[in-house]
């Protein structure tokens, strides 16, 4: 690709871009097509561990029935699928230092940084279990519980040549490393953290569920002393109702009716308080030192943290969220500085380059993927920040064509916004499709509803307009057609979207199933005749564009100009706004269930010509080198 080529000679070697958060997996997916065209492209995904966000479940044919917000990949089949080492998903302080050893090139660091990277994921899944009143077990199979053995493994993958000599060598210096790490002040730093929040998850919720379980008003000094222990901790303290609701539904399923034992809960509280001491002490220096030497530009920082006062609305509690807004901003900045200088671009998604912009890195990009839509009107913490992230970052790519009125109301500078389709991979559904050939069923026509039920009382933001396709359908069943609607039973309002289908009388037209890995999905979307979306947001989101490259007929809302002006050419879709609408457009599908009219080709088509991952690239790779000329404009200056 040019673009990217000049990039490359220009550096005199691959361009080097960090991606700041993960969610939907957006990030991942840039960096993976990114990476297919030359970019050296690493994804931070600190403190979020949605099933959504994590690579198994876009690439390892993740199965269902896992812990949607902390998946256990060890307890699933992921068909072979390794977590690439450039994905970093861990705590904030185990992320940024992870990154750090992976740009190292230093492999004995890198099998080190790994293994503790795996270590820390399966202490977080004993943690939530224990903090449920489940058994708390590693969750990792025997053999990858043993250090020697998984290190092994670790330093095998990532061996240059595979030989068993290079492998000792990365294997034994991995080792050594790990040794001198016990006595650095990075370790201890980590162990502080990681003290820290398991006072708080295995020792004071259950204390002050014991004691409020006894008497509703005897936790109060329980309150006072965490209230303390968070202003130390330089946290905002919650209110005695807040925490004691946090505390009981942390604790719910483990009490017993009796209450909870006491001597174990003190001797927690005690052992975990000596050990965060302790670990505090060691490494106090050290931490000191990181925060000035982590910063490269502090004077920027403290006027990013001043200038943030700017973006908070007036009401209630303003000052409340200003405070935290800046807290957030100064500990993420702090963690993520010592890292940034690895890198030419860092982009952050969501609310996230407010990271890099604090810390007075040149080239910053903001990600939007409905961020915009709702969140800078909020009176509240991510408002400030959000506000702060796309109204001082040097790009901000724009991924939703319906948030054009929000970035007018912002006042964003135009000549900084930049049309961007979704991160998409459209190479990979077009393999996975040549050798899964697929064909909807003889028979009544058969509409597939993968999107989420949420249709009563949503804004539109969250809702998805289901009951526009249900009363739809109920129109066609009313009138004697006959078809098949599969539904994916997800979504808060699946009872209500349940009893109107009962209620419009086609209930046994209608099969609810589980929700479905991706794979599934992907067959179960060319084994229908059309696929029905959402009807609230005039736009595109992932299961149209996966739809369409299938060569499938999508049933949605968009806006045709719109689109047409985003991304060259409107999609080729059934589109409609009401119920009417909707009947007509499924009277189509109906009077023409092999598609001849050949709408399924035409939206594949149009995603290999405007949707495409070469031409998704290749409009960041041209914005990242007009951002890399401004930098170098302002050092000049």
């Amino acid at each position: 690709m040019e673009s990217v080529e000049r990039l490359r000679e220009r550096l005199g070697r691959p361009l080097r871009i960090l991606h700041i958060g993960n969610i939907a997996n957006n990030a991942y997916n840039n960096a993976v097509i990114q990476r297919q065209h030359g970019i050296e492209a690493d994804v931070a995904c600190y403190d979020y561990y949605h099933f959504a966000g994590c690579p198994e479940w876009e690439d390892g044919a993740a199965g269902i029935g896992l812990d949607p917000f902390l998946p256990n990949w060890w307890a699933t089949h992921l068909r072979g699928f390794k977590r690439p080492l450039w994905f970093a998903q861990a705590p904030l302080i185990h992320c940024v230092a992870y990154l750090d050893a992976y740009r190292s090139g230093d492999k004995a660091r890198i099998a080190e940084a790994a293994l503790l990277l795996e270590t820390v994921y399966a202490r977080l899944i004993v943690t939530a279990a224990a903090e449920r009143g489940a058994p708390t077990a590693d969750p990792r199979p025997w053999r990858q519980r043993l250090p020697g053995f998984r290190r092994w493994q670790i330093a095998r993958s990532i061996s240059p040549d595979g030989s068993r000599a290079t492998v000792m060598r990365i294997f034994a210096a991995s080792f050594l490393h790990t040794v001198r790490r016990q006595f650095s002040t990075e370790l201890w730093r980590t162990r502080t953290y990681d003290s820290v929040h398991l006072i708080l998850a295995m020792s004071v919720w259950p204390l002050v569920a014991r004691r409020s379980g006894e008497n509703g008003a005897s936790h109060s000094r329980i309150l006072v002393a965490y209230a303390a222990l968070r202003r130390a901790l330089g946290r905002r303290p919650q209110s005695d109702a807040t925490l004691l609701e946090q505390a009981q539904a942390a604790t719910a399923a483990r009490r017993p009716s009796a209450g909870i034992a006491l001597l174990p809960i003190i001797g927690r509280i005690l052992y975990l308080t000596m050990q965060a001491i302790v670990y505090g002490l060691v490494s106090a220096a050290g931490m000191l030192g990181m925060s000035r030497r982590g910063v490269a530009q502090p004077a920027r920082l403290s006027g990013f943290v001043a200038d943030l006062a700017a973006e908070a609305a007036q009401g209630p509690q303003a000052a409340e969220f200003l405070a935290e807004a800046r807290r957030t901003v100064v500990e993420r900045t702090r963690c993520f500085a010592r890292i940034l200088g690895h890198y030419d671009i860092v982009q952050g998604y969501a609310l996230d380059a407010v990271i890099p912009l604090a810390a007075g890195f040149p080239a910053v990009a903001a990600y939007e993927h409905g961020t915009i839509r709702d969140i800078p009107f909020e009176n509240s913490v991510n408002r400030i920040l959000c506000r702060a992230a796309y109204r001082q970052a040097h790009a901000v790519f724009v991924t939703n064509t319906d948030v054009f009125p929000s970035i007018e109301r912002m006042g964003l500078d135009p000549t900084r916004i930049h049309d961007l389709p979704h991160a998409f991979d459209d190479r990979k559904l077009r393999e996975w499709q040549r050798t899964n050939p697929m064909t909807p069923p003889l028979g009544p026509v058969v509409f597939f509803a993968p999107t989420r039920q949420h249709w009563m009382n949503f804004g539109q933001s969250l809702g998805k307009g289901n009951d526009i396709y249900l009363r739809g359908l109920g129109d066609l069943h009313r009138r004697g057609v006959d078809f098949r609607l599969v539904v994916v039973d997800w979504g808060r309002d699946v009872a209500a979207s349940k009893e109107l289908i009962d209620e419009l009388g086609y209930a046994h037209q209608v099969e609810w199933v589980a929700p479905l890995d991706k794979r599934k999905l992907w067959a179960a979307y060319c084994t229908s005749h059309a696929v029905i979306d959402q009807f609230t947001l005039p736009a595109l989101g992932g299961i149209g564009f996966e739809v369409l490259a299938l060569g499938r007929r999508l049933m949605t809302l968009i806006d045709a100009p719109r689109l047409a002006e985003f991304f060259g050419a409107a999609p080729p879709v059934l589109s409609s706004a009401t119920v009417e609408a909707f009947v007509a457009t499924a009277e189509q599908v109906v009077a023409d269930p092999d598609d001849r009219a050949g709408i399924g080709k035409a939206g594949a088509r149009w995603i290999e010509e405007y949707h495409s991952a070469r031409r998704i690239v290749d409009i960041q790779a041209r914005v990242y080198s007009r951002l890399l000329d401004e930098a170098k404009n302002r050092d000049k200056t």
